[in-house]
């Protein structure tokens, strides 16, 4: 892994894991296809659903119900902006589950909240822009040969994030002020750099273009320094939606957030806790 070029905030830190629920235990069950999944103990679904609400305002009634296995799976519970999050959503944040993409998007919703929040307390704070998945997908994996460009001009912002799926999920760190970018792959077994750079390139040239009227090459993006960060130690396909979203985490508040693959369950917990602050509760 290369980071000493990067930004102080942006460097990857393995030490100083912060301490959050540590106290929760897991217990490990196997399911239906052998696959092996961590779950939550009837018996301990209380102290767990307390010790959010500890954190998030939110009762420990209310958390009991969106994690009740017995209920509808398909009900909507919360609401974050436009996206509506059902019980089995929000299951998923338990670990040894995969993340559906509407999950994903609420959490960056979230963080995206958070950074305007911080950016109005102090106006040097940067401002980044959480890019959708769909239109990360559009941008980086459209076949079709048309003109991808925002409604408003994004290079204006100091960070532009994009999440992509290439098998397993990696996120895109764009820094408008330094004309440069990073890629973060938490597996390292892709290789499909020149693809990524190429994509990103036709992205800016569009996005001048067609807020600026200018061509790339009158700018300083025409210089567009590429980076690839490789993990050291990979972490797993079924984690990797979970390190997107702590390193989205890390760029919008600029803190040096750890990111560890052991610490994974923990990340998960404290995006219920986010969830629950940033959402509004449709029932109950």
């Amino acid at each position: 892994m290369t980071n000493t070029m990067l930004p102080p905030f942006l460097q990857m830190q393995n030490t100083g894991i912060t301490d959050i629920l540590k106290s929760i235990p897991l217990a490990k069950l196997k399911t239906a296809d052998t696959s092996t999944i961590e779950s939550l103990k009837p018996e301990r679904l209380s102290q767990f659903t307390e010790a959010i609400a500890s954190k998030t305002n939110a009762s420990s009634d209310f958390l009991n119900y969106v994690f009740d296995s017995k209920l509808n799976p398909d009900q909507p519970l919360l609401r974050i902006g436009k996206i509506e999050l059902t019980r089995k959503d929000l299951s998923s944040l338990r670990p040894g589950k995969l993340l559906p993409i509407n999950l994903i998007d609420a959490c960056l919703s979230c963080y995206k909240k958070k950074n305007k929040k911080m950016f109005k307390k102090s106006d040097v704070h940067p401002r980044v822009v959480m890019i959708k998945t769909n239109f990360a997908k559009k941008v980086f994996q459209s076949k079709e040969k048309i003109a991808i460009r925002s409604k408003k001009y994004l290079l204006n912002f100091d960070f532009l994030l994009f999440p992509l799926f290439i098998g397993y999920w990696t996120l895109l760190v764009v820094n408008c002020k330094e004309k440069s970018a990073v890629y973060y792959d938490p597996m390292g077994i892709e290789n499909n750099d020149k693809s990524i750079f190429n994509c990103l390139f036709e992205f800016l040239k569009q996005e001048l273009s067609f807020h600026q009227n200018i061509g790339i090459e009158k700018t300083r993006w025409r210089y567009l320094e590429y980076k690839r960060v490789n993990e050291q130690e990979p972490f797993d396909h079924i984690d990797t939606e979970i390190y997107i979203l702590r390193m989205a985490l890390k760029v919008c508040t600029g803190k040096n957030l750890p990111i560890c693959p052991k610490e994974m369950n923990e990340y998960r917990r404290d995006l219920i806790a986010v969830l629950l602050k940033y959402g509004t509760k449709i029932v109950y």
